[in-house]
C-alpha cells in the first residue's frame, strides 16, 4: 500500500500546509479522504486560544478551502463556521467570517435554473449572528463579518432588508461609535454594488444620518470617516449622473460649513451681546431699577460666555484636520461629479451647493491655519485640472 504524500499526524501536516502553502487538488482531495472537516475542527476547539497550533489549523484550513476540492465542502462547513462566530480566539471567528464568505461565493456558482433552492440554504440565523458580529471588539473581525455580509447580500438578495435594518439599528445606537461607523461603511458598500440595496439605504434614512456625521464635532473620527464614505458613494454612483448630483447637491454645503469650521462664533458673540440693557434713568426709582438691571446683565453676559463656550466645545469649534479633509473631500466629490458632465447643474442658479463649496475654499486659503490653507489649495488645484 502507498503512504499518502503527506504526514498522516494533523497538527504537522497543518504546519507543513501553513509554512508551504496549499496543496494541489488531487493531493487535497487525499488529505481531506484522510482528515474530515469534523476531525479537523474538533481539533481546532481542543488546541489552546491563540497557540501556534490553532494558527497553523486555521490556515490549513484556509487554503484547503481554497482548493477545488476543499471549495465543494464549504456549505456543509456552515455549521461549523457558525459555532466559530462565538469561539473566543478572534483568530477563529474571522476564519468562520471568511470561510462563510467563501461558502457565499460558491453558492453564486451554482445553477440558477433550481428556483434558488440551492441560494437559499443560508440558515437567517448564520444571517443574523454574522450581522451581530460587526459589534465584533476585534476590528479584523468585525472587517471579515462585513465582506462575509457584502458577499451575501450579493448572492442572495432576499437578505438585504434584514441585514440593512440591523445596520440602521446599529447607526441610531449612539453608544458604541466603532459600531456605528462600520454600519455606515457597510451601508455605503451595499449601497454602490445594487439598486435594490441602495433604495433599501435610502429608504431606511441611512444616507442622511451620514450626512449628519459630518456635522458631528463632538466626534472627528466619526466626522472625517463620513467624508471618506460620502466620497466613495459619489465616486460609485458617478457613472450615473442624476445619482451622483442627488447626493452631491446636499453633500457640499455641508462640507462648506465644515471648512468654514468656528468663523461664524465671534459674530454669534456680538449677536448676544447686542441685547445688554444700557438705559439709565434719572429719578431715585430708576437708579434702583438701573442697579438691578445691571446685575442682571452681568449674570446674562456670563450665561452668554458660557452659551459661547458651549458652541465652541460641541459645535462650531472644528478641529484644523477635519477642515483640512473637508475642502480636500469636496473636491473630490466635486471632480467626480464634474467629470461626468453634471458640474453645470450643480453651479446653476437654482442650485447653489458648488458655488457656497467655492467661496468655503476662497476664505480657507487665506486661513492661519497652514493645514487647512494648504488643503483649499490643493482642492482648488484639483478642481482647475478636473472643471
Amino acid at each position: 500500500m502507498t503512504s499518502p504524500p503527506f504526514t498522516v499526524d494533523l497538527l504537522e501536516l497543518a504546519a507543513d500546509v501553513a509554512l508551504v502553502g496549499a496543496p494541489r487538488d488531487d493531493v487535497a482531495s487525499e488529505i481531506l479522504a484522510t482528515h474530515s472537516l469534523p476531525d479537523v475542527f474538533a481539533r481546532l476547539a481542543a488546541v489552546p486560544t491563540g497557540s501556534k497550533e490553532e494558527s497553523d489549523l486555521c490556515v490549513f484550513l484556509e487554503r484547503m478551502f481554497a482548493t477545488a476540492p476543499g471549495a465543494t465542502l464549504l456549505p456543509s462547513a456552515m455549521p461549523y463556521a457558525e459555532a466559530g462566530l462565538a469561539a473566543a480566539s478572534p483568530r477563529v471567528r474571522r476564519l468562520a467570517c471568511a470561510q462563510l464568505e467563501r461558502a457565499f461565493a460558491q453558492l453564486a456558482t451554482e445553477p440558477s435554473d433550481t428556483d434558488d433552492d440551492s441560494r437559499s440554504c443560508v440558515p437567517d440565523e448564520i444571517v443574523r449572528e454574522l450581522i451581530e458580529t460587526i459589534r465584533d471588539p476585534d476590528p479584523g473581525v468585525a472587517a471579515a463579518a462585513s465582506s462575509a455580509l457584502a458577499a451575501l447580500a450579493t448572492t442572495v438578495p432576499e437578505t438585504i432588508n434584514p441585514i440593512v435594518a440591523r445596520l440602521s439599528d446599529f447607526v441610531a445606537d449612539r453608544r458604541e461609535p466603532a459600531t456605528r461607523l462600520r454600519a455606515h461603511a457597510l451601508a455605503a458598500t451595499l449601497a454602490s454594488a445594487s439598486l435594490r440595496a441602495a433604495a433599501a439605504v435610502a429608504e431606511r434614512g441611512l444616507r442622511d444620518e451620514l450626512l449628519h456625521e459630518i456635522e458631528d464635532a463632538g466626534d472627528p473620527l466619526a466626522a472625517m470617516a463620513a467624508m471618506e464614505l460620502l466620497a466613495e458613494l459619489v465616486e460609485a454612483e458617478a457613472a450615473d449622473p442624476s445619482a451622483a448630483r442627488a447626493l452631491a447637491t446636499p453633500l457640499l454645503p455641508k462640507l462648506a460649513k465644515a471648512i468654514a469650521g468656528d468663523e461664524e462664533e465671534d459674530s454669534d458673540r456680538n449677536e448676544m451681546n447686542e441685547g445688554s440693557y444700557t438705559e439709565k434713568k434719572s429719578d431715585e426709582c430708576a437708579k434702583e431699577d438701573n442697579k438691578r438691571m445691571k446685575s442682571m446683565d452681568a449674570i446674562d453676559e456670563k450665561v452668554r460666555a458660557s452659551a459661547v463656550k458651549l458652541k465652541r466645545a460641541f459645535a462650531g469649534s472644528a478641529p484644523g484636520h477635519v477642515r483640512a479633509r473637508a475642502a480636500l473631500t469636496g473636491a473630490r466629490i466635486a471632480a467626480a461629479v464634474g467629470s461626468k458632465g453634471s458640474i453645470a447643474i450643480l453651479g446653476s442658479r437654482d442650485n447653489d451647493s458648488l458655488l457656497s463649496f467655492l467661496q468655503a475654499l476662497q476664505r480657507a486659503a487665506e486661513d492661519e491655519d497652514d493645514e487647512v490653507c494648504e488643503a483649499a489649495c490643493v482642492a482648488v488645484g484639483t478642481l482647475a485640472e478636473t472643471l
